[in-house]
């Protein structure tokens, strides 16, 4: 194999190592994300349950002073 054969195969390899990194770093980038879409997902879950239990907690009192 010639010197410049070599060097090619070298870089193929070395390009390949590479992309293989940055495969990685991609999958690993887009879980990260899913699992942040996941945690505002809930997040707004529970502000809104949190938001109607203060509803709850602020129309009974008033209702109950209303009635009595």
């Amino acid at each position: 194999m010639s010197n410049q054969q070599r060097r090619l195969a070298e870089f193929e390899d070395q390009a390949r190592g590479v992309e293989k990194d940055l495969k990685m770093a991609l999958e690993e980038s887009r879980c990260g994300e899913r699992r942040l879409e996941d945690n505002r997902k809930n997040l707004e879950i529970q502000l809104e349950t949190t938001n109607v239990e203060l509803q709850v907690c602020v129309c009974i009192p008033i209702t109950y002073l209303l009635l009595h």
